[in-house]
Order: C-alpha cells, then structure tokens, then sequence
C-alpha cells in the first residue's frame, strides 16, 4: 500500500461505506482485487474472485435498508488490517432494529485493494417481550 497505511486504510472503508450504500457493481469491484476472497463469516464459504464478490455481494445487498456503520481501525501491520465495526439496522414496520458487533481482517494488494477480507460478526441480542 502506498502512502501512509492508516489513511489507506481508511480511503478503502470510505469506498467500502459507498459500496455499501449504493450496492453499484463499480462500486464493489473497485475495492478488490481480480483474485480476492471475501469470507462473510467465520464459518461461511468464501466468495472467490472479484466478480464473484460483486455477484453476491448486489444478490444481498443492503441498499434498500437503512443502516449505520462506525468502525475504528484498530491495527495495519505491513499490508494486513484489523477493523472493529458496529452495524446498525433500522428497525421497519417488519422488522426490529438490528445491531451487529463486528471484526474484520482486510489484507491489502500494493495499490490498495483488498485482496482477502474475513468478516466476523455478532448479533447483539434482542431482549425478550415480557
């Protein structure tokens, strides 16, 4: 990664939040690599490849759903980073409002893609009606 890898590092979180928000095929391929993996869960089965990632990432995306995202990098060593996020989903007329504890693990290609990006996540819990 070129330049100072802590602004690197959240120059692609930027471009990940767009992502996100827009669910827009450049949007995502821009972030990664033609070779990347994205792991959406610790135990779940990695999206292999760039299009790939788009593929599944516009099939489920979340730009039809309010949501919040503040994250704090917590660690970049060499070309790896730790990311700690909280997700929070609106609640709608369906649906509570849903938070998720995350942690992801970003490795860097040297211009700035992502080329792994390991995710995990927990539910926070909703408590019981009584």
């Amino acid at each position: 990664m070129k330049g100072s890898q802590w602004d690197a590092v959240e120059t692609w979180l930027r471009g990940y939040r767009r992502a996100w928000a827009s669910d827009a095929a450049n949007d995502i391929a821009a972030l990664f690599t033609e070779d990347a993996t994205y792991l959406p869960s610790p135990f779940g089965k990695a999206w292999v490849g760039r299009q790939a990632i788009v593929d599944t990432w516009t099939k489920h995306g979340d730009s039809r759903v309010k949501w919040r995202f503040e994250d704090e990098v917590l660690a970049v060593e060499r070309d790896t980073a730790i990311v700690r996020g909280l997700t929070t989903y609106e609640a709608t007329d369906k649906e509570p409002e849903k938070v998720y504890a995350n942690l992801w693990i970003i490795i860097f290609a040297p211009d700035g893609r992502a080329r792994s990006f390991e995710e995990f996540w927990m539910a926070k819990p909703v408590p019981k009606a009584t």
